[in-house]
């Protein structure tokens, strides 16, 4: 790169079309030139279009270099494109919603003879599951619970947990029978009187440049019971070999896809082409009862309540469990020899098989409505990807994306933070790539000094820059019985603002955290909410290696 980069931090849209020419400068080839000119000219729209076909290359250098430049702004919510993107997100969910339309017609009507690997898995699932006898339910009631996020009648940005026991409940018509036996005694005494909603409520998050991503937030109690039939779910798979907890699996696998004769398979709208038939089709009639009862029926989107063909959305506490049962079902069906971990594994839609099945099990997914993403989809060749990370002839070649600033952080120390850990990683750990180290020293120096001045590890993120340790870090000894010297290390701390709360919700909070060893004392940090950047301190046991620029 030469000496003369400038860097224009007056906006976020400007830092990242000053740093994506800086590493179109770094990697000088025709599509770093094509990139280049189409920012220079303000063509956005044509920029995001762009594509890079992994096919087109012989080499995992050349590809990774050009991939960098081509995907950095794809997910950027700052480029100036006229699109609307949570227009197009309710567009997808009625084009989703079409699909599993014809899905269910198809599924209902044919009376013909059955896929035999739609047996197979049915069987499998059958096995996995198990009785749905009081044991299992006390398994699920003791998994009953709420996640970090909104429900229909408490907004998740600026909630505290005990928010959703302290205000009304909210439930679908299918849970009133269960209300008093799921509330309990110590709840159902101080509960107000339940609000009955017709379903869940459509809403988006950033996705991409060119749209949003459509979820749904679930009534309370809806989402109470969903999380613990999830828990379950996620515990019955572990059967099958399938970890739920672990991406790494399938990030392993992704990589050795080309020497093991691998495919990796990935799905367009996977839990919005769910249909209400494959899951009548696939569970057994008690489990398909329960998860029914569970699930809305209606969604509330553009102000209307729609019946919806698909069975559970994105916001579902169970959804991503009940995709991940079905697709390793359908994928182990293929072949019940087949070693989990080893010759293939699920993680959501994230799906690897052995290449020899892969067309039989892509029949079976359009048989139910899935459609298969063929641009994220491979089934031969040097690039594969799973779950976050992407595989050149076993060569991680994984770009990053600038999404723009969060928090009260400074964008461009997370840019800088961003490069230098994209440096680590196309050398598997072991050092940063050099190439890169005069962009992020640019970078770094215009990171207000409150915030440079702190180097931390990378364990700890965006709390200062990441980098070794600086001449103002020192050593220290921490005591214990086996006794280890650590780091002191200075940095930003961004503390949660906390709301204190002394109410009948707290106690319930409490009484769900036993044995958490977590003590309170009445505090609990509102989602979403930062408060102002302090200075801090704090002690790592081992600095982080392969930070060194060669």
């Amino acid at each position: 790169m030469s000496n003369n980069f400038v860097l224009d931090i007056t906006s976020d849209l400007t830092i990242e079309v000053s740093t994506v020419s800086a590493l179109c400068e770094l990697t000088d080839s025709p599509r770093a030139l094509t990139v280049y000119l189409l920012m220079k000219n303000g063509e956005y729209g044509q920029l995001v279009d762009l594509e890079v076909n992994p096919h087109d290359y012989v080499d995992s250098e050349s590809f990774r270099k050009d991939y960098l430049v081509t995907e950095a702004l794809q997910k950027s919510p700052s480029l100036p494109l006229k699109v609307d993107r949570e227009r197009k997100a309710i567009s997808a969910f009625f084009e989703a919603e079409e699909l599993c339309k014809t899905t269910n017609d198809r599924l209902l009507r044919d009376k013909g003879p059955e896929m035999g690997l739609l047996k197979k898995a049915r069987s499998i699932i059958d096995r996995v599951l198990g009785p749905l006898d009081r044991k299992t339910l006390q398994e699920i009631e003791a998994n009953f619970g709420f996640g970090p996020g909104a429900t229909t009648a408490i907004r998740g940005s600026g909630c505290v947990l005990s928010d959703k026991y302290d205000e009304e409940i909210h439930l679908t018509t299918e849970l009133i029978p269960f209300f008093r036996a799921m509330l309990g005694d110590r709840w159902w005494e101080k509960s107000r009187n339940p609000v009955i909603v017709e379903g869940n409520r459509f809403t988006t998050v950033p996705k991409n440049a060119k749209t949003d991503r459509g979820i749904c937030i679930e009534p309370s109690l809806n989402i109470y019971g969903q999380k613990g039939i999830g828990a379950v779910l996620r515990r019955r798979l572990r059967k099958l070999g399938v970890d739920l907890s672990n991406q790494k699996i399938n990030q392993r696998l992704a990589r050795l896809a080309g020497k093991r004769d691998l495919a990796t398979i990935d799905l367009s709208m996977a839990s919005d082409t769910l249909s209400w038939a494959t899951v009548y089709t696939l569970l057994p009639a008690d489990w398909f009862e329960l998860l029914d009862t569970f699930r809305c029926s209606h969604t509330l989107v553009d102000e209307e309540y729609v019946e919806l063909e698909k069975f559970s959305s994105m916001g579902n506490g169970f959804t991503f469990e009940l995709e991940s049962l079905i697709f390793a079902a359908l994928t182990l069906a293929c072949d019940p020899s087949m070693t989990a971990a080893e010759d293939w594994h699920v993680y959501g839609d994230d799906i690897i098989l052995p290449t020899r099945y892969s067309q039989q099990l892509i029949d079976a997914l359009a048989h139910l409505g899935f459609k298969v993403n063929t641009k994220k989809s491979f089934l031969a060749g040097n690039f594969f990807e799973s779950c976050g990370t992407d595989w050149f002839g076993c060569q991680p070649v994984r770009p990053f994306y600038l999404r723009g600033s969060k928090d009260k952080i400074p964008y461009v120390l997370q840019i800088a933070n961003s490069l230098r850990l994209y440096a680590r990683s196309i050398r598997e750990g072991e050092y940063c790539d050099a190439e890169y180290q005069s962009l992020w020293a640019a970078l770094v120096k215009r990171i207000p000094t409150d915030w440079s001045k702190h180097r931390v590890p990378l364990e700890l993120g965006d709390v200062g820059v990441i980098d070794l340790p600086s001449s103002t870090t020192r050593r220290c000894s921490i005591k214990n019985e086996r006794g280890w010297d650590a780091w002191s290390v200075s940095y930003i701390r961004m503390k949660p603002v906390e709301r204190r709360k002394r109410s009948f919700g707290r106690l319930l909070v409490a009484l769900a955290c036993i044995g958490n060893e977590i003590e309170t004392r009445g505090r609990e940090p509102k989602r979403g909410y930062l408060g102002k950047p302090m200075p801090g301190k704090t002690t790592v046991q081992q600095w982080s290696s392969g930070l060194h620029w060669m």
